[in-house]
C-alpha cells in the first residue's frame, strides 16, 4: 500500500505522500498486468493514452476480453468497441497491439505508479464540484469518523445538480453540482437529535476535503440501497434522494 496527495489526486495526478501527511489517501496496488493482457490509461473523453502518473480511466486488450454483452448492442458499441486516438510516444502501455486494436472501456479509473496498476474509483461516482473531482469513498470514510452515530460502512456520497435538489435545500447560485451525502444511524443511535451530528458531519467534510455539503440525511438502518455484492449503490441512492424517498 502506498499513500498519495488527496488534492493533487483530485487534480487529476497520484504524488506519492509519506503517510503522515495531512492530505495522505491510502491506495492498494491491482500489480502488474499480465503479458498476455494489455492495460493502457486513457483520457475517456479525448480517447488518448496519458502517461504514468497521471489519472484516467482503464482501457484493455487482451484474448481473454469478451464480444460484448448478449443483446445489449449499444451497451456493446459503447464498452468493447473502442479504439485510441493517440498513444504514447515512449512508455506506451498499449506497445505490442495493432495500431486499430479494440479495447474495453471499464469505467474505473486508475493509474500507472512504478510499473504497478492502482484503481483510484469509478468514472460514474466521481464527485464534481466547482471542477474538482472527489472520490466518494474519501469523503465517506471521513462522514464515518467524524461521529460515533454513523454506521461504519453505511455512507453514500453523490453529486446532484443544483437545479434538481429537492426543495428545502439550499442550491446557491443554482448552477453545477451539489454534494449529497447519506448516513445510516449506527445501533442504538435512532434517538439522538440530529442537528448537532449532521454538523459535526459538514464541519468534517468541509475541514478535510474543502468542500462544502448542500445536504446530509441521516437514514435508519438498512435504507441505503446496496448492490447484489452488498456494496453502496450510490447512483440508486442519488435516484431514491431526488425521488424524496430517503
Amino acid at each position: 500500500m502506498i499513500y498519495v496527495d488527496r488534492e493533487q489526486l483530485g487534480a487529476g495526478y497520484a504524488t506519492r505522500v509519506d503517510a503522515a501527511h495531512e492530505n495522505a489517501m491510502p491506495q492498494v496496488s491491482c500489480g502488474q498486468v499480465a503479458r498476455s493482457q494489455w492495460a493502457v490509461i486513457v483520457n475517456p473523453n479525448a480517447e488518448t493514452e496519458l502517461p504514468d502518473g497521471q489519472i484516467g480511466e482503464i482501457w484493455l486488450h487482451g484474448n481473454n476480453i469478451g464480444r460484448g454483452y448478449w443483446g445489449r448492442s449499444q451497451e456493446t458499441e459503447v464498452c468493447f468497441r473502442n479504439k485510441l486516438q493517440a498513444r504514447l510516444d515512449e512508455g506506451s502501455h498499449a506497445a505490442g497491439t495493432e495500431p486499430g486494436a479494440i479495447w474495453f472501456r471499464t469505467g474505473d479509473l486508475g493509474v500507472y505508479i512504478d510499473g504497478e496498476l492502482y484503481i483510484t474509483g469509478r468514472v460514474k461516482d466521481l464527485v464534481i464540484v466547482d471542477g474538482r473531482n472527489h472520490y466518494p469513498h474519501d469523503i465517506e470514510a471521513t462522514v464515518e469518523d467524524a461521529s460515533p452515530v454513523v454506521r461504519r460502512g453505511f455512507v453514500a456520497a453523490f453529486s446532484v445538480p443544483a437545479d434538481e435538489l429537492p426543495a428545502g435545500v439550499d442550491a446557491g447560485d443554482g448552477v453545477g453540482e451539489r454534494l449529497i451525502i447519506v448516513a445510516e444511524r449506527a445501533a442504538g443511535a435512532g434517538r439522538a437529535e440530529p442537528g448537532p451530528i449532521i454538523e459535526v458531519l459538514r464541519a468534517a467534510v468541509s475541514r478535510r476535503h474543502a468542500l462544502p455539503v448542500a445536504d446530509i440525511r441521516l437514514v435508519q438502518a438498512g435504507a441505503i440501497p446496496r448492490t447484489t455484492s452488498g456494496k453502496i449503490a450510490r447512483r440508486a441512492c442519488r435516484q431514491q434522494y431526488l425521488e424524496n424517498r430517503l
